[in-house]
């Protein structure tokens, strides 16, 4: 009998951590997870650097700054953030990010001014015909995504004209997903509140595959920005921009596993673990003398 009872007092302390240690898993699953505090470190020693728009390869570097940040509400929001002055971008080569099947890019951001024209914010491609690849940009503050099976044009293309209109200095977590011959989709939550604020997806042209050749973008995977060759990068986030935490994954994540990236906790959270803990301490108490 006391076993039943101190099972039912304990399982509500379980289940109210599950919602962050599915975060954090999910986070360690990924091929890469950059939280940019203080570092531009990734997990599995896939590490970004930082440097000018105008550099054609990795070097030379920059040193990188990062801000404190405050007020984001999302189980796994963190205190730093890497800043954008409009004119530094980051990279890898990493060849494990050279992905061709099914992946998701995933970013929370917060961006200086709203320009006009187009601002990359994950890519692994090129502005031009033979070098392009995958593509999560943003144009005159509206979402796109862009997906090439060979490199010469962009098969994929998900843009709406309607869709949510970012605005300047909010924090976004967005989100896109490839699944091969299936759904190029776009997902916009606020890290805030953990409100969907906004989703599209398209299905026409999806490829079974994108090139991983290291062709496409040079194989340069990048934040912030899109590869341009020998001009350096193109696409730059403006300055003023915040990316609080970035990550890319070699699968396609669910809603849910997306939405959990996102998820505030309930305030309630934080009184039921109080209350279960001085529960669990009187029936120890009682247990003793019984």
């Amino acid at each position: 009998m006391k076993r039943a009872i101190s099972s039912f007092i304990v399982l509500p302390l379980v289940l109210i951590g599950f919602g962050s240690l599915q975060g954090a898993t999910l986070l360690d699953d990924a091929v890469a997870y950059w939280n940019f505090e203080g570092n531009l470190d990734g997990t599995h020693a896939i590490n970004l650097a930082d440097v000018s728009g105008t550099t054609t390869a990795m070097t030379p570097t920059i040193v990188p700054t990062f801000n404190p940040v405050s007020g984001i509400k999302a189980v796994n929001a963190g205190t730093q953030a890497v800043a954008f002055d409009g004119t530094n971008v980051l990279k890898s080569n990493a060849a494990s990010l050279r992905i061709s099947g099914a992946q998701t890019l995933w970013l929370r951001v917060n961006l200086g001014s709203i320009p006009a024209g187009t601002v990359a914010f994950m890519t692994r491609s090129r502005p031009v015909n033979t070098q392009r690849g995958i593509s999560l940009q943003m144009t005159n503050g509206r979402l796109q995504g862009y997906l090439s099976a060979d490199g010469t044009t962009y098969n994929t293309q998900l843009t709406n004209a309607s869709s949510y209109a970012l605005q300047a200095s909010s924090w976004y977590d967005i989100s896109m997903r490839f699944d091969p011959s299936n759904v190029l989709r776009i997902d916009l939550y606020d890290p805030m509140t953990g409100t969907l604020l906004d989703s599209m997806e398209t299905t026409a042209n999806v490829p079974a595959s994108i090139s991983a050749s290291n062709s496409i973008g040079s194989g340069y995977f990048q934040v912030g920005s899109i590869n341009n060759g020998g001009a350096g990068s193109s696409y730059l986030v403006p300055n003023g921009t915040l990316i609080e935490s970035a990550a890319v994954w070699n699968s396609y994540l669910s809603d849910d596993q997306i939405r959990t990236l996102s998820a505030v906790p309930e305030p309630r959270s934080i009184s039921m673990l109080m209350m279960g803990g001085a529960s669990l301490a009187m029936f120890l108490r009682w247990s003793r003398s019984h």
